[in-house]
């Protein structure tokens, strides 16, 4: 696998971790204002990203020098990695919340 797949993909999956994690945080943070926990659901996320980087440096053994465009090790995948950790942060706290019955 080339190593840009490797990063993308790796950032992908991070993404969707990103998400379970910051839905899981929405029964423990319940108590705290709505803000205080958009807050923290984003330091999270922005924790995971960082951790990404390291996973695809470190433990994928990916180094800048083997991509085409070495800035691609930090900002490739930034938007997948956005998305889906909205997307999946945003289903996950609405099958815990379900809508009232009327």
């Amino acid at each position: 696998m080339k190593p840009g797949s490797k990063v993308y993909y790796s950032r992908s999956l991070m993404g969707i971790m990103a998400g379970l994690v910051c839905g899981a945080l929405d029964n423990l943070l319940a108590s705290l204002s709505p803000y205080v926990y958009d807050v923290v659901a984003i330091v999270v996320a922005a924790m995971i990203y960082y951790a990404s980087i390291l996973f695809a440096r470190f433990v994928l053994n990916v180094k800048p020098d083997d991509l085409n465009n070495p800035a691609y090790l930090k900002k490739g995948g930034l938007f997948t990695f956005i998305l889906l950790w909205l997307m999946v942060w945003s289903l996950t706290v609405s099958f815990q919340r379900p809508l009232p019955w009327p």
